[in-house]
């Protein structure tokens, strides 16, 4: 077993102890075999941890380059598939990982708000994931992440959604590869964002009941 899927297990043996969880839609993401950008939400440290545990592919998350200063901390993300981001700038070295990994079939897990934020609705996105997926090639795929009450015991929502394929969206759009601007990119980053949106508001509407 790779030291992956042990930290995976592991963490879901004890996460399911303190949180009641709730997944819905992880089989968008087993089932298919080819490069995607995974895109989230971001409210908690301990989303990547939420994001991997049911899935059974490996995923690779940006992280900021500061965790990567700390030997062991290192030593273990990176072993977990993280590699470091410059979140000051616009790392293109980053970028150019992330899409080598997208093309040789790999999951790439993104959150494009940044930070961590609880203000899901009003935070724009930045454009990084969706230039990543039209030089990769790849689909993305939305994921909305919920937490509702307080340790021990609170309740975690993990809903992702479907496939959203970048090459049909330039289409419909007429957009070319070759040819997008700051302002098509903008735009395409915020339509497939939407589809986020609507997943963290079918959590909000679940938890009025």
């Amino acid at each position: 077993m790779s030291f992956y899927n042990f930290a995976r297990l592991t963490c879901l043996f004890f996460f399911r102890l303190y949180f009641k969880i709730e997944v819905r839609g992880v089989e968008n993401l087993n089932k298919s075999s080819s490069g995607l950008i995974l895109i989230s939400n971001h409210m908690s440290y301990l989303d990547p941890v939420f994001l991997g545990l049911f899935s059974k592919r490996r995923l690779f998350f940006m992280a900021k380059k500061e965790l990567f200063r700390v030997f062991i901390l290192k030593n273990i993300i990176t072993k977990l598939g993280a590699f470091a981001v410059d979140r000051e700038k616009k790392d293109l070295k980053a970028v150019e990982k992330a899409i080598e990994i997208a093309k040789r079939g790999n999951v790439v897990a993104m959150f494009p708000q940044g930070r961590r934020s609880r203000t899901v609705k009003t935070d724009r996105p930045k454009t990084g994931f969706l230039r990543i997926a039209v030089s990769a090639g790849c689909s993305v795929l939305p994921c909305s992440l919920f937490y509702k009450g307080y340790f021990p015991r609170s309740r975690v929502y993990v809903f992702f959604g479907e496939k959203v394929d970048i090459s049909e969206i330039l289409k419909e759009n007429g957009f070319e590869k070759e040819n997008l601007g700051h302002k098509e990119v903008r735009k395409l980053t915020k339509d497939v964002w939407e589809n986020v949106l609507e997943l963290y508001e079918e959590q909000e509407e679940k938890n009025k009941k």
